[in-house]
């Protein structure tokens, strides 16, 4: 939601969220309405108001929630306010949130939950029980961003499983605030990127195992101030910040100092027990993977990752599994696969649909129709999944533009290139395109072949010149100079290796190919 962009002061909108958070927690009124109207007056003033949620159920247990309610109304008019009138909510809701008393009990709840589930290891305590039963859950409820595993439940199974978990011998579960964080998370865990989300649950939980103040909180009414620039506090600048990640804070500084509670709430000291157990795993997780991936993200992607081990291909046990690359957020993982039977194949996967693999699938059947070396891939399902998968024809290595090639290497590569270009894979690049030698009766043979073709999303070239409509990432110049060389002796089978594919190559020949045109 945040960036680097500037606010009207010139200070990053990330850092500015940040000191909005903090003055909530220290219950700063003055401090925390300047910063939030800078936000507003930037150009986010909706963005700041939605924001409160988060303070509300990360750091205002057990009160902060009573008002959701009003926050969500005032959200749902906001087009229809006037700029006054949205800085008069976003002020308010600073003086109500202020008013509350901090404790971050949930947020520290929740992190307890998810090594547990991690490990396994269930606990005797009935709240972290139940904590426990909550998580393991949502681990395997998939986001719109991220990849299926073979472990996931169906959304709405997961929906009603948590329902029974929370509602179990509980009436307060109807309550008018619990079913409205229940449906807060129903209605953004998908979409919504941040893993604050799951707040709204735990929330829940500790409503139930520990007791809110009785009667209504009674507040002020109050008006947006004019602006003012405030100075920042130290505290501020943490290791979510881009100051604070330059001064080198972690953890230590996180807990010690950005969210110190000034005002704790009524009983903070029967959880205090929390707080401990989940700051030593988050300084446990700093120690073994890094400042940057001490997260909750990071260790949902961990555990994400060990729910997603494929156990057979094709009814055949397997031996072993080693990634082909580093995989890249968001996208399925490329394997080598061993099976019992000391088969080896090359998987991609999982995808959450059959058609995803479609285009994949008809490019791999049009290579020898143009005399292409294919993959043979197909498409296989396991645990509900759909995978790509095709026999592993080794020694093949990617393409470098560091080797050095022999021309009928770099024209088997032309011809590959101008396949690509006329089914517009998206992605063309040497990393795409890999390359075997093996000897043959004494010769030593060079076989191309074309790999991951999973969309027609091509881009427009960044520049113009054939080695562009060729290439989406150039490769190296005295390499790029090598193909051009190539198309230039060879013009004539150039020419007509574009024919074969018709309208759909013809942009490769509207360029004069002479050696004036190397890059």
């Amino acid at each position: 939601m945040w960036s680097t962009s500037l606010s009207v002061f010139d200070r990053e909108l990330s850092l500015l969220s940040s000191a909005v958070q903090k003055y909530a927690l220290r219950c700063d009124f003055q401090k925390m309405t300047h910063v939030s109207l800078e936000l507003a007056y930037s150009g986010h003033d909706r963005s700041v108001y939605d924001y409160m949620s988060v303070i509300m159920i990360t750091d205002k247990f057990p009160m902060g929630v009573e008002f959701l309610h009003n926050q969500q109304h005032v959200l749902r008019s906001w087009r229809r306010l006037s700029k006054q009138q949205r800085h008069d909510e976003i002020t308010q809701m600073c003086y109500n949130l202020t008013q509350c008393k901090s404790d971050r009990h949930c947020f520290h709840l929740a992190r307890i939950a998810m090594d547990m589930a991690k490990r396994g290891v269930e606990p005797t305590d009935p709240e972290q029980k139940m904590a426990y039963e909550v998580e393991n859950i949502i681990l395997r409820l998939c986001k719109k961003t991220e990849m299926p595993t073979v472990s996931d439940i169906p959304f709405k199974d997961g929906i009603e499983r948590l329902r029974s978990i929370l509602s179990a011998d509980w009436d307060e579960f109807s309550s008018p605030t619990n079913r409205l964080l229940f449906s807060m998370f129903e209605k953004l865990w998908v979409r919504d990127t941040k893993l604050s989300t799951r707040l709204y649950l735990y929330n829940i939980i500790g409503r139930r195992f520990h007791k809110c103040p009785s009667g209504k909180m009674q507040m002020s009414h109050v008006n947006a101030p004019n602006l003012q620039k405030v100075d920042l506090d130290d505290f501020v600048y943490d290791k979510h910040t881009t100051e604070g990640k330059k001064r080198k804070r972690g953890m230590k500084h996180f807990f010690e100092s950005a969210t110190v509670i000034l005002n704790p709430s009524e009983n903070i000291e029967n959880r205090v027990e929390s707080k401990r157990k989940a700051e030593k795993i988050y300084m446990a997780d700093e120690r073994k993977f890094g400042t940057r991936s001490a997260s909750n993200s990071a260790e949902r992607k961990r555990i994400r990752s060990t729910l997603n081990e494929l156990i057979t291909l094709q009814g055949k046990s397997i031996k072993t599994t080693m990634l082909c690359q580093k995989p890249v957020a968001g996208k399925p993982r490329a394997l080598y696969i061993e099976t019992v039977d000391d088969q080896r194949y090359f998987v991609k996967g999982p995808f959450k649909t059959s058609e995803e693999l479609d285009f994949q699938l008809h490019v791999d059947l049009q290579k020898e129709k143009y005399g292409l070396f294919p993959m043979n891939v197909e498409r296989i399902v396991e645990q509900g999944l759909y995978y790509l998968c095709a026999p592993l024809k080794g020694p093949f290595v990617n393409m470098s533009s560091g080797k050095e090639y022999s021309d009928d290497v770099i024209w088997e590569l032309v011809k590959v290139m101008i396949f690509r270009a006329a089914f517009k894979v998206s992605d063309s690049s040497l990393k795409n395109v890999m390359i075997r030698s093996c000897e043959v009766d004494g010769q030593v043979e060079q076989t191309v072949m074309s790999v991951d073709e999973m969309n027609a999303m091509r881009p427009q070239p960044r520049a113009t010149g054939l080695i562009y409509d060729l290439f989406q990432t150039m490769p190296r110049e005295a390499f790029s100079k090598q193909v051009m060389q190539v198309i230039h002796t060879r013009r004539a089978e150039f020419i007509e290796e574009v024919k074969r594919y018709g309208i759909s190559a013809q942009h490769l020949l509207n360029y004069n190919v002479s050696l004036d045109d190397n890059p």
